[in-house]
């Protein structure tokens, strides 16, 4: 029953806009080095892609030590605004990027004069041409029996999201040090103090 989806799923081909992310890297990493005061790297969502978000915060602000946080898109709208300053950056994450919930959330953002980026599967909807640096990140199809529940579109996302973090991790000169105080428990912290304690 499987079989076919296996193999949709094993060669599943994306298209990365890795100018956008690169693009989008070189401006947190600018900020996060010259301002007085270090912007928030806000990450939103709206259903599946509330996930991708809280995954992209988590990541980030592990392997860089940048000040990154997951705001829900719907409380945005209601009062949650209040978080975000001028100088923070906010990352919309929607497949459609047509969604009501996060079209709102960007005009709202957009009155508090954050810088705004967004990953969405195509450059040609209303919350790609709204933000400031928009990332593309399509893919085939979903995959599943009605191409419909957010799968692939999922991976996509993520796999910009890695590359972002890899990119800053760079950039910002980010070392195994600062990663072990970070991350001192599990299988990893437990590998990093064997490593820096010999």
């Amino acid at each position: 029953m499987l079989t076919d989806y296996i193999e949709k799923f094993s060669n599943q081909t994306f298209d990365i806009d890795v100018e956008g992310i690169e693009a989008l890297g070189r401006i947190i990493t600018v900020a996060t080095k010259t301002a007085i005061e270090k912007p928030n790297i806000i990450f939103t969502g709206v259903g599946k892609t509330s996930y991708v978000a809280g995954y992209a915060a988590a990541l980030i602000s592990s392997v860089t030590n940048l000040r990154c946080f997951y705001l829900d898109t719907t409380e945005i709208a209601h009062g949650s605004a209040g978080a975000i300053q001028e100088r923070d950056i906010v990352i919309f994450i929607s497949n459609s990027g047509k969604t009501a919930e996060i079209l709102r959330a960007l005009e709202i953002v957009r009155t508090k004069g954050a810088t705004t980026a967004s990953i969405t599967k195509n450059d040609s909807n209303p919350l790609a041409k709204g933000v400031d640096y928009p990332i593309v990140a399509s893919y085939p199809e979903e995959g599943g029996p009605w191409n419909l529940a957010p799968r692939l579109s999922i991976n996509a996302q993520n796999t910009v999201i890695e590359l972002l973090s890899i990119y800053l991790q760079i950039s910002m000169g980010f070392t195994k040090e600062e990663y072990q105080k970070n991350h001192q428990a599990g299988s990893i912290g437990a590998a990093l103090s064997a490593e820096l304690t010999k």
